[in-house]
């Protein structure tokens, strides 16, 4: 079964300070904070009038420093960092709060455990995986020894999108039943797969373009001598990045795959949404490598 909603957690992992406060939407922490995700962290480390501790130093108990000389939005350097605690340079702040969302039809309030972790520095994808697995998900795996963890991975921007499937006995806790028609939450089905298969692990799902331009732009208004309209609509199309894309994720992901797998083996699953059994990134007695870090980024 599907483990139910107090067992799970969601983790915001945020690459750079300075990255989260740019690009499309500068108000993002902004909004975790009316969440009640986040905190400003000037407001932690800052102190008081006639030099009183900060919050910081009044909570934990720690000697905290604040370099306020350049902005916050401005970009985060190793070399001059804007936060110590007790003489060490701070590389990530975490967050954690239990949300209570909008009652459902039936009136009942569910609740979402969260973590939001907020790297100081910009690390990269791989860097804000290792901090996940190896700072968080190892944690929690201490915490609760003999507990199988799945641990699915989805990239801001990617939209679990939900999927009609024909199953002859329309078995399976990821989805409501309408007749032999299932509709399938993506996000349930990959975890479910690894709760129903011991030996998997790991899962997936497909990748797809976002852009609803892939019928209408080849499929529509075909007007005139069709080879030419076909040869201009390839060479001169408005996205071409989506139309790469849309290949690399069908034809050359399912060639790639498809080999791999006729060799019994697949070494990578796309991080954009995939989901991985924890126990099976943890380094076996006896191994020489250190844990999920070594193993997942080998």
């Amino acid at each position: 079964e599907v483990p139910p909603a107090d067992q799970w957690v969601t983790t915001l992992v945020a690459d750079g300070r300075s990255r989260i406060t740019k690009g499309s939407n500068p108000h993002n922490l902004r909004n975790l904070e009316a969440m009640g995700l986040y905190a400003s962290l000037d407001h932690l480390y800052a102190q008081g009038q006639g030099g009183t501790p900060s919050l910081m130093e009044v909570a934990l108990g720690v000697s905290c420093e604040l370099d306020d000389t350049e902005a916050f939005t401005s970009e985060a350097l190793k070399s001059k960092p804007r936060y110590r605690v007790n003489g060490h340079t701070v590389h990530a702040h975490l967050f954690e709060r239990t949300l209570r969302l909008q009652p459902d039809e039936n009136g009942d309030v569910l609740e979402m455990k969260m973590m939001f972790l907020l790297k100081e520095f910009n690390g990269g994808k791989l860097d804000s995986q290792l901090w996940f697995f190896e700072g968080l998900v190892k944690h929690m795996a201490a915490q609760n020894p003999g507990f199988d963890i799945a641990t699915a991975l989805i990239d801001a921007g990617t939209i679990p999108r939900p999927h009609h499937m024909l199953f002859a006995d329309g078995r399976g806790p990821t989805s409501d039943r309408l007749g032999g028609l299932q509709i399938v939450m993506p996000l349930l089905k990959i975890v479910s797969e690894l709760l129903e298969d011991p030996d998997a692990a790991g899962s997936c799902g497909a990748i797809s373009v976002g852009k609803e331009w892939i019928s209408d732009y080849w499929l529509g208004g075909m007007e005139g001598i069709w080879p030419t309209v076909l040869f201009r609509r390839l060479f001169c199309a408005p996205d071409m990045v989506e139309l790469a894309q849309h290949f690399e994720y069908t034809a050359g992901n399912l060639l790639d795959k498809a080999a791999e797998s006729f060799f019994g083996y697949i070494p990578v699953l796309p991080g954009a949404f995939s989901c991985y059994r924890y126990s099976a990134l943890t380094a076996p007695a006896g191994f020489t490598q250190k844990g999920a870090a070594s193993c997942f980024c080998a």
